[in-house]
Order: structure tokens, then C-alpha cells, then sequence
């Protein structure tokens, strides 16, 4: 429970020291991207954030990120002076479904900044980054 009222010094002056929980290692059954991949995110989390519930989602978002990688790779490669339309319709369409499928797996699991942050404090954080005079400091005959 928390404590009513201010906090005293001597509270204030603890540091409390966050024990890395459980970030588990990559299955076996990843191929090397895929466990980088794999590793990029646990790192990226709080540790325990995934749990042994979560990992087969996990492994699926990042076969995805890696097959999305690999269909960028061969659009990015097609001569698009002679290119089969057809082809790159197929391949378009694919990654399209890739990116989808891995937007779905990261919302789910809750890796976007979207589901980590609260809206406001993204609006306080973008308005910060964007500097400059405020709206209301602006007049609207003066240029920035």
C-alpha cells in the first residue's frame, strides 16, 4: 500500500533498485535473424515483460519482421524500369500482410509506443522535442 501524505527525507533519499527479472533466450527453432530479432526486443523491455505464455507470439512477430525484411529486400532489388507487374503486385501484397501481421503481434504484446505511453505524455514529450515559441506565444503576422 502506499503511504499517505508527503514522503519524509529519509523515504526520499532511499533508492529503490529494480532486480532485472526473466528475459528469455531466443527457441532454438529461430533462425539467426530471427533471434536477433528476438534478442533486439527482449533488451529493449522491462525484464519479465514476456512470459513463457507470450513467447510463441513472440517467435511468430519475429518470423514476420524477418520475412517482411526479406520481401523489402526483393522489391528493393527489382529493376523497376523492366518489372513484371504482376510479380511486384504479388510481392507488394505480401508485405502489406507481413506488416499487418507483425502490427497485430506488437499491439497484442504490447511493444509499441502506443500501448507503453499514455497519449498525453507523448503530446508533452513531442511538443518538448519540437521547441520554438508556443502556440499561444505565436502572432499570427509573425513568421518563425
Amino acid at each position: 500500500m502506499r503511504q499517505r501524505g508527503r514522503k519524509s527525507a529519509a523515504r526520499l533519499s532511499v533508492v529503490s533498485i529494480g532486480i532485472d527479472a526473466h528475459r528469455p533466450e531466443p527457441p532454438t527453432h529461430l533462425t539467426k535473424p530471427q533471434a536477433i530479432i528476438w534478442r533486439a526486443i527482449v533488451a529493449d523491455l522491462p525484464g519479465g515483460w514476456i512470459t513463457g505464455a507470450q513467447e510463441y507470439l513472440l517467435a511468430a512477430y519475429c518470423r514476420h519482421v524477418d520475412t517482411g525484411d526479406w520481401l523489402s529486400k526483393q522489391i528493393d532489388g527489382l529493376d523497376f524500369k523492366a518489372v513484371d507487374l504482376p510479380r511486384l503486385s504479388r510481392l507488394l501484397g505480401m508485405r502489406v500482410r507481413e506488416t499487418g501481421a507483425m502490427m497485430s503481434l506488437a499491439t497484442k504484446m504490447r511493444l509499441t509506443q502506443q500501448a507503453r505511453m499514455h497519449p498525453r505524455t507523448a503530446g508533452r514529450a513531442t511538443s518538448d522535442e519540437n521547441g520554438g515559441r508556443k502556440l499561444w506565444e505565436r502572432r499570427p503576422w509573425e513568421s518563425d
